[in-house]
């Protein structure tokens, strides 16, 4: 587990041990079926080292150790770089992640040499162009300039961004990209370990959503179309033996034969409802089952309450006749 780089003094080319932490985040999180960012672009000062770069700092730099480099200032400014730093910049580039750099410092040279004197310009020197290096008062030229150097293929969300300003941090997540915000002035494999899992659990979100609001088929569609109007036209509910309210285009076939049966006119669709309800499989109203009940000789008052009591029994059984007041 422990396994930190070898290193050559004075800026040599370095390997990842196998055993490194860093490498080991990587594998695990994608042999569990995660994606990895397509690019993961880092800041300079208080992320990838311990201080500011143009404003305290003169060249020319010389290594002291395997994670410092001292500037040209009297006996020498300590600049560091986190233990875990090129185990992670090796392990990003041993997966396939691209590394590209978001600075504000503005001082691409002297970033450059320091870059080098640390051994690792090499990391970024084969695609200088996602190096973006630039003065101003957010990154987003640098954002968006990076983008365009990365390609086609790559999208926002391909993207990953480790920095230590929140400000920076909030602008690359308003753009799609997953950003992480980086405490404790420089990189460790904690920090690779939060990043990686933010990065996943965007990209799950995302797919998600995508899958959610995925448009239907052409053909989907048809299929559903032909089968709603095949159930319009069998008049027949999903459930075996239920009833339903037929579709309302089968509503002037039911008119007109309930018409031709009492020979009424076809101007006049709705002089016979009960027949209508009747067709439909509907129940007969209130006034229907009190006329139903209405004595040749007249008898209006009892008809009335024998139409009131149905209600009251109605209300007693649970039923659904409404009160008449």
């Amino acid at each position: 587990m422990a396994g930190l780089l070898s290193t050559v003094q004075g800026g040599g080319a370095s390997a990842a041990a196998p055993g490194s932490k860093a490498s080991e985040a990587l594998h695990l999180h994608k042999s569990a079926g995660k994606v990895l960012p397509k690019i993961v672009i880092l800041d300079l000062d208080y992320t990838l080292w311990d201080c500011f770069c143009a404003h305290h700092t003169s060249p020319p730099y010389r290594r002291t150790g395997p994670n410092e480099v001292r500037d040209a200032n009297g006996a020498g400014k300590l600049i560091k770089i986190g233990t875990d730093t090129r185990d992670i910049l090796t392990a990003l580039r041993a997966h396939g992640c691209r590394l590209a750099i978001a600075s504000l410092n503005g001082d691409f040279p002297k970033s450059s040499q320091l870059l080098e004197a640390f051994g690792i310009w090499h990391f970024f020197q084969k695609e200088v162009a996602l190096v973006q290096i630039l003065r101003g008062t957010n990154k987003e030229r640098h954002f968006q300039q990076i983008k365009a150097a990365a390609g086609s293929g790559v999208a926002w969300n391909d993207m990953l961004l480790l920095d230590d300003a929140s400000r920076n941090v909030q602008l690359a997540r308003q753009r799609g990209a997953t950003a992480v915000l980086v405490e404790g002035r420089c990189l460790t494999v904690a920090v690779l370990e939060k990043a990686l899992a933010a990065h996943a659990g965007e990209q799950r979100n995302r797919g998600a959503l995508l899958t959610f609001f995925k448009p239907v088929s052409p053909v989907a569609q048809r299929e559903a179309a032909a089968a709603a109007a095949e159930e319009r036209a069998g008049g027949k509910n999903t459930r075996e033996g239920e009833a339903t309210i037929p579709h309302i285009s089968q509503w002037s076939e039911m008119l007109g034969a309930a018409e031709d049966r009492g020979g009424g006119s076809a101007l006049e669709p709705l002089a016979k409802p009960a027949e209508v309800r009747e067709a439909c499989g509907a129940p007969p109203s209130v006034e229907e089952r009190g006329a139903a009940k209405k004595p040749r000789g007249g008898g209006a008052g009892k008809v009335e309450e024998e139409v009131v009591s149905e209600i009251a029994v109605g209300d007693r059984d649970g039923g659904s006749a409404q009160k008449p007041w």
